[in-house]
């Protein structure tokens, strides 16, 4: 790897590890706001638009590294890429809704993240929703555990590489201690670790997570209008 991409991987572990510490001092505010009843800043509000900048910057980050690489596989084969991504995408939304009245049956609150995406759509507007959970997201979390961690963990065989990268992206999504997020991003994740496992193609799980994602927020902003 040049010295240039290795900058650019130490940057983007640095934003991490800064939206971390930034939305740590947002609910130090938040907490101080309350102890004096002065509401200082609102949680909503604040992590909504703190997430928006490291996401915004991590994807500027995940383009000049692989943007290259990505629009290369694009190119190749893109009526087929296109093909893969509408029929695991139709797969991933049943697996998403089976998972998901799995927990409800199992009495598993799955209420959380959808109601960080209303607060989303609330505190900014639909389109910046639609570009930061359905673009960016799914980009810079593909190329994460997908690309990099999965292809870093291939060498020691192809199941362990799907789970524990499919666990680490559960964890990512976890609220709190909430059983349900690690469930349902895990069994998720597995199922999109699948599918660059058998297509060898990020594009398309990134395809996929998109279109999973997307379909997602407009179900939210139809029912919450």
């Amino acid at each position: 790897m040049s010295k240039n991409k290795k900058m650019l991987l130490i940057y983007a572990f640095i934003l991490t590890i800064g939206q971390i510490l930034i939305v740590a001092i947002i609910s130090g505010v938040e907490a101080l706001g309350n102890k004096i009843g002065i509401p200082l800043i609102t949680e909503a509000s604040g992590l909504v638009l703190t997430n928006m900048a490291v996401y915004l910057l991590l994807l500027i980050v995940v383009c000049l590294l692989f943007g290259n690489e990505l629009r290369k596989e694009w190119q190749q084969e893109k009526k087929q890429i296109a093909a893969q991504i509408v029929k695991y995408g139709v797969v991933f939304l049943a697996i998403g809704i089976v998972v998901a009245r799995t927990a409800e049956w199992l009495g598993i609150s799955t209420t959380s993240n959808q109601e960080i995406l209303i607060q989303m759509i609330d505190a900014v507007d639909l389109f910046s929703s639609i570009i930061i959970i359905g673009i960016a997201g799914p980009i810079i979390e593909e190329i994460i555990f997908r690309y990099i961690i999965m292809g870093k963990i291939y060498p020691y065989g192809k199941k362990r590489a799907v789970i524990i990268s499919s666990a680490l992206f559960g964890i990512l999504h976890l609220d709190g201690f909430g059983i349900a997020e690690l469930f349902i991003y895990t069994l998720l994740g597995i199922y999109l670790g699948i599918i660059y496992d058998r297509t060898k193609k990020i594009t398309v799980s990134i395809g996929v997570h998109c279109f999973y994602n997307l379909v997602n927020i407009l179900l939210v902003y139809i029912l919450a209008i």
